[in-house]
C-alpha cells in the first residue's frame, strides 16, 4: 500500500494541507460569487458553486428560489450583474460561449417547431451545432423512447412526448455537460422511470448533469450531489452520502394505547421527540433506540404494538427544516 503523505503548501500567504498521491478533480463548471437583480428583486445572491465530472448535481429550492436563473445564466440566456462563469476551463466571455457547443439545454419549455417532426427538429439542432446526422437522430429517439412518433408532427405530440423530445434535443452533439429545468415535467410513471435510468446511464457516460425538479423523491433516486437553495442563496451543497448521514432516522409507532407508550418511552428516553401524523406516532432515533429494543419496552408494560418500522426524513422534510419553513 502506498503512502499519502501530507505537506504544507502556501497560498497566498495562507497555510494549506495538501495530499500528496491524491489527483485533484477539475470542475468543468465553476459560477463565483453571481449575483442579478430583477425589477428590485434579488434572484441570485453571492451563489458560488463548482460542478465536478461525471457526477448528478440537483437543484432544489422552491419557485422562485433561483434555480432556473442559475441555468439560465449557465445557458448564457441571462446574464450576471457581477460574479464569473468558468466553463470547462474558460472564462472570457468569447471563449466560455464557443464552449457552450458543448453543454446540452433543456430549460423551461422545449423551444419546438410545432409544424414540424420529431426527427426535422433534431436535424435543425444538429445544422445549429454545424452537422447532419441521421443515424445520430435515430440513436437519439430510441433514447427517448420516442421511436413510434418520429414522423408525427409535434403540434399533435403529448406533454410527455414535447418533454422527451426536448430531452433528444438536449442530447445532440453528445454534450459534456447536461442542464435540465424539471425532465420529468408532464412524463406518465414509466417516463419518469425511463429518464431516471437514461440520467444514470449518462453519467456512467461520463456526461456530468445539472437538474432540478419539484419531485424530490425522484431526485433522490439520481442525484449524487444537492444543492439546496432559498430566496437565490446556496444554504447548503452536500454529496449523497453526507446527506443521508442528515436525514433523521425516526421510528413510526402504533399501539393500542400511544399515550401510555409515549409516557414510557418518555421515561427511557430522556427528550424523546416526536409527533403525531394521522394514527400513528413519529418518534425521532436516539442513540440505543431499535425496533427490538422499543418493542420490548412496550411489551413489558403490556402495550400492544399494532405496526412498528424504521424510515428516515424525507427530503422535502429536510429542506424545509433548513429554510425555516414548515410542511403544510
Amino acid at each position: 500500500m502506498s503512502c499519502i503523505a501530507a505537506r504544507k503548501i502556501e497560498i497566498f500567504g495562507i497555510w494549506e494541507t495538501a495530499i500528496e498521491g491524491l489527483e485533484i478533480m477539475d470542475a468543468i463548471l465553476e459560477v463565483n460569487h453571481l449575483y442579478k437583480t430583477y425589477r428590485g428583486r434579488q434572484a441570485l445572491k453571492d451563489v458560488t458553486l463548482s460542478f465536478e465530472k461525471e457526477r448528478i448535481y440537483g437543484l432544489i429550492g422552491q419557485n422562485g428560489a433561483g434555480k432556473t436563473t442559475l441555468m439560465r445564466m449557465i445557458a448564457g440566456l441571462t446574464f450576471p450583474d457581477s460574479g464569473s462563469l468558468t466553463l470547462f476551463g474558460k472564462k472570457d466571455t468569447k471563449s466560455v460561449e464557443q464552449a457552450r457547443k458543448k453543454v446540452g439545454f433543456l430549460i423551461e419549455n422545449p423551444a419546438l417547431y410545432s409544424g414540424l417532426s420529431a426527427q426535422q427538429n433534431l436535424k435543425i439542432q444538429q445544422m445549429l451545432k454545424g452537422y447532419d446526422d441521421k443515424n445520430e437522430r435515430v440513436k437519439l429517439l430510441q433514447r427517448v423512447n420516442l421511436t413510434q412518433g418520429e414522423h408525427k408532427k409535434v403540434r399533435d405530440f403529448s406533454l410527455g412526448m414535447k418533454q422527451r423530445l426536448g430531452i433528444a434535443l438536449a442530447l445532440v452533439g453528445h454534450p459534456d455537460l447536461l442542464v435540465l429545468d424539471e425532465p420529468i415535467n408532464g412524463l406518465d410513471p414509466e417516463g419518469i422511470v425511463d429518464v431516471r435510468n437514461l440520467l444514470k446511464e449518462l453519467m456512467d457516460e461520463g456526461t456530468t448533469i445539472l437538474l432540478s425538479s419539484h419531485i424530490l423523491s425522484e431526485l433522490m433516486n439520481v442525484v449524487t450531489d444537492f444543492v439546496f437553495m432559498d430566496h437565490g442563496e446556496v444554504i447548503e451543497q452536500d454529496d449523497r452520502e453526507s446527506l443521508m448521514l442528515k436525514l433523521k432516522k425516526r421510528f413510526c409507532l402504533r399501539t393500542s394505547n400511544d399515550e401510555k407508550a409515549l409516557l414510557v418511552l418518555s421515561g427511557q428516553y430522556v427528550g424523546l421527540s416526536y409527533k403525531r401524523t394521522g394514527d400513528a406516532l413519529l418518534l425521532e432515533e436516539q442513540e440505543g433506540m431499535s425496533i427490538s429494543r422499543i418493542t420490548k419496552i412496550l411489551d413489558d408494560e403490556g402495550i400492544v404494538i399494532q405496526e412498528i418500522r424504521e424510515e428516515s426524513m424525507q427530503l422535502d422534510e429536510y429542506f424545509l427544516s433548513r429554510t425555516g419553513r414548515r410542511c403544510g
